[in-house]
């Protein structure tokens, strides 16, 4: 039985080094996956807010599509026709006597806002809107029109708006074409005939 007991004996635990040790690889492995996890959960906010922005663009562009496709274009008139400007006069909007039937889509800085009047055609063309505006898409947005006119006998005009979308507030770097990676939309509309 003695022998037994001194078998017992001479088995050792770990030592303090091997504990020490296996507590920094146990730490390091902890510390990966946290930062893994936080990773994922940044890229997930992001994935979130440029869904987000994409949307409320979209929508914005709808309802401009919408509007375009039941106004005339007052300005621009002449070339260059890709611009970052237009003034329009929706005749939907005349003939149910609603307010601001002149409306002018501009992209200034980063915004792309909207100005409208309670006009009639004629004053509308003269550019006698007043002042201000409401900004249609959250974030930064870069672009611009490109407007083929009425040609008569030949096509019906119609307008093409190309954006690039970045996220509020996002780097400044994210709608630089070839460093970034902007969110690009377009839509093209066809205007009605006005004779």
């Amino acid at each position: 039985m003695k022998n037994i007991f001194k078998k017992n004996k001479k088995k050792k635990g770990f030592s303090l080094i091997e504990v020490l040790v296996a507590l920094f690889v146990f730490s390091l492995l902890v510390a990966t996956l946290a930062n893994v996890f936080v990773g994922f959960l940044g890229a997930q906010q992001n994935a979130k807010n440029t869904q987000r922005n994409l949307e409320g663009a979209q929508l914005a562009l709808n309802s401009l599509a919408k509007t375009l496709r039941t106004s005339k274009i007052i300005a621009p008139t002449a070339a260059p026709w890709t611009v970052d400007r237009i003034i329009v006069y929706d005749y939907s909007k005349a003939a149910e006597d609603e307010d601001n039937a002149c409306l002018e889509y501009v992209i200034v800085g980063d915004k792309l806002s909207l100005r409208a009047g309670n006009l009639d055609e004629t004053t509308c063309a003269e550019g006698a809107l007043p002042p201000g505006g409401t900004s249609l898409i959250d974030g930064r947005v870069f672009g611009g029109f490109m407007v083929t006119p009425f040609v008569d006998g030949v096509s019906a005009g119609k307008i093409t708006v190309s954006l690039q979308l970045c996220p509020k507030g996002g780097d400044p770097d994210a709608c630089n074409a070839t460093t970034g990676n902007p969110i690009r939309i377009q839509t093209t509309v066809s205007l009605r005939v006005n004779k």
